[in-house]
């Protein structure tokens, strides 16, 4: 088992076993709600549930405003003002800003360069996939931070796993056009299809360069576990989302 489960109080989450006790670092399972308040309300007091369990200042996240894109926001130190706007993965090597990301089906994706201390956090959906999302955050870590991707740690955490990413010929077509190894990760059903996202991310993470041993996945499925699990697909609703964190300090 690659990653071990924690519970704090109140608060369930998974870490990887590589990276336990380096950096702090979790994939939330369902937080507690707060009734009565605003879909934002209770997003920030999960999150601030969560960095209590990981002993992270709340204060230090970075807010990114995704949208199903492919666009990296890189923090450097000095730092001064962030205002990132609408970006879905996010890099830096400052020990003051940590890395959120929210996902309820889509893929959250952590990374770890251990050598040079980077880090980077990414929403990839099957949008972000096609576009590249992931290549794109370890591109950023070579060339913004002389990363190197030999020594890059990869952490996949849970989302919709093949038995339920259905798609329809309008994705396929549009997967066909921008991943070459399409017919690996789209598998026909009957007449259905299904896209295997986490499989097309760690393929694009091998073709970069970065090592199997290094890439760790949850293979958790976020639609049959409702139990662990928000799910959009299943429970038709924005307003509850998976939390995944990493910071350096």
């Amino acid at each position: 088992m690659q990653f071990l489960y924690r519970r704090t109080k109140s608060i369930g989450y998974f870490v990887c076993r590589s990276l336990n006790g380096l950096v702090p670092h979790g994939f939330s399972t369902k937080l507690p709600l707060m009734g009565g308040r605003s879909p934002h309300e209770k997003i920030l007091h999960q999150k601030q549930l969560f960095c209590e369990a990981l002993k992270i200042d709340i204060h230090s996240l970075l807010p990114l405003q995704q949208t199903h894109g492919d666009k990296i926001f890189i923090v450097k130190e000095p730092i001064k003002q962030i205002t990132p706007g609408e970006y879905d993965g996010a890099v830096t090597n400052s020990p003051h800003i940590a890395l959120s990301i929210l996902t309820a089906d889509c893929l959250p994706i952590l990374l770890y360069e251990k050598k040079t201390k980077i880090i980077g956090g990414i929403h990839a959906g099957w949008r972000g996939t096609s576009l590249g999302i992931l290549q794109k955050a370890l591109t950023s870590i070579e060339k913004d931070f002389n990363g190197n991707l030999k020594d890059c740690v990869i952490l996949l955490g849970p989302s919709l796993m093949p038995c339920c990413f259905e798609i329809r010929e309008d994705v396929l077509k549009i997967l066909q056009k921008r991943l070459s190894f399409w017919q690996t990760v789209i598998h026909k059903v009957d007449s259905r299809l299904y896209f295997d996202l986490k499989l097309a991310n760690i393929m694009q993470a091998k073709e970069m360069g970065v090592p199997q041993e290094n890439i760790h996945s949850l293979n958790l499925c976020t639609f049959c576990n409702p139990g662990w699990f928000h799910s959009y697909r299943r429970d038709k609703t924005l307003n509850e989302k998976i939390i995944s964190i990493i910071s350096l300090s």
